[in-house]
């Protein structure tokens, strides 16, 4: 699985400036490279690579760069494009512009995002044939496929906010999907109606989670703290070797950004690896998991994690487990001799 983590802000707007030998425009392109369209962070071949736009994939071209040069016996231009947060650049003689009905959405300035689908077309990279939300995958060819796995409605001290929930699957837009060592996305937004629109006040994207390239889906909105403090949660799984396992996920606003609270193992089992015949003992774990809030004197609620099982063929006797939150890390701390602590899987 990729052990990337995928961080960027959330723009809605982008200035664009005209000087010599530089034509501005804003149009969306396509990508027509093979494997895929290197993006750099300046307008030459020797610049630091930022990433990669798959065959097919879209990107807003905001400007043409300097003058027509060739790289490689392909004749083009450099342009300045808009890449997650930042601009950055890529050779147009791989780039083809897209029809004006087959086109993603044209960027938008805050006071055109007046529903939610303006806020995603902005955050995510268009629509793919099959109308998922596009975002870029470092695997060749490939990208994820976004959809919306909850939105929910909640009133906090300030007025109303939207907590919308993605999950992404990793495709090549014909049905071929990713394999069991890449891992799946999950994008998380909070938004808030503003003077202007629709704004987001937290949101990432793209977090890395899940197997097989898929992100866990049915996720739920939870309260984590009293004073309007609100996340989501949820389990997510895998196998490696005959040992099986899922961890709980409990994702929430930090600052602008969405982080991870919570990653702890939730349920472990060796018994696809243990061979009772020739004498193995299967060790195996199941858990519970609740947000103690009536601890309201609390900044953010701990959590109470029951688990019951088996260590070496031997029952082991239920027992809850107080998980204190901690807000200098942001995070929940595993308490001292927690039973599933550093299991593998």
């Amino acid at each position: 699985m990729h052990n990337r983590q995928i961080k960027t802000s959330l723009i809605f707007s982008f200035v664009m400036a005209c000087s010599l030998g530089e034509t501005a425009f804003a149009e969306w392109h396509e990508s027509t490279a093979e494997p895929s369209l290197v993006v750099r962070a300046k307008p030459d071949v020797g610049a630091e690579k930022w990433g990669n736009v798959p065959v097919g994939g879209k990107v807003n071209v905001l400007e043409q760069v300097g003058n027509e040069e060739s790289i490689g016996g392909n004749t083009g231009h450099w342009v300045k494009i808009q890449w997650k947060d930042k601009t950055a650049y890529a050779f147009d003689a791989f780039l083809t512009p897209v029809a004006s009905h087959d086109a993603a959405p044209q960027a938008q300035t805050p006071e055109q995002a007046s529903s939610l689908e303006d806020v995603l077309d902005m955050v995510y990279e268009g629509h793919d044939k099959n109308n998922c939300l596009r975002y870029h995958s470092d695997t060749p060819k490939y990208y994820y496929c976004m959809k919306v796995d909850r939105v929910d409605t909640v009133r906090a001290n300030d007025g109303l906010r939207t907590y919308v929930l993605l999950s992404g699957e990793m495709t090549n837009g014909d049905g071929e999907g990713g394999s069991h060592v890449d891992g799946g996305l999950v994008g998380a937004l909070v938004l808030k109606e503003g003077s202007k629109g629709m704004e987001i006040i937290a949101g990432d994207p793209a977090i890395s989670m899940g197997a097989f390239g898929s992100g866990p889906t049915k996720w739920d909105l939870v309260k984590l703290g009293a004073s309007s403090y609100w996340g989501w949660k949820n389990t997510w799984g895998d196998a490696h070797g005959g040992i099986s396992g899922t961890r709980y996920s409990i994702l929430a606003p930090y600052g602008k950004k969405i982080k991870e609270l919570a990653g702890f193992v939730q349920d472990y089992s060796d018994e696809g690896n243990c061979d009772e015949a020739s004498g193995c003992k299967v060790t195996s774990y199941t858990s519970h998991l609740k947000i103690d809030s009536t601890q309201i004197g609390d900044k953010v609620f701990p959590l109470n994690i029951t688990v019951s099982g088996t260590e070496k063929g031997k029952t082991i006797p239920e027992k809850t487990w107080i998980f204190p939150f901690d807000t200098k890390t942001w995070s929940y701390v595993e308490p001292k001799g927690w039973t599933l602590e550093n299991l593998e899987f």
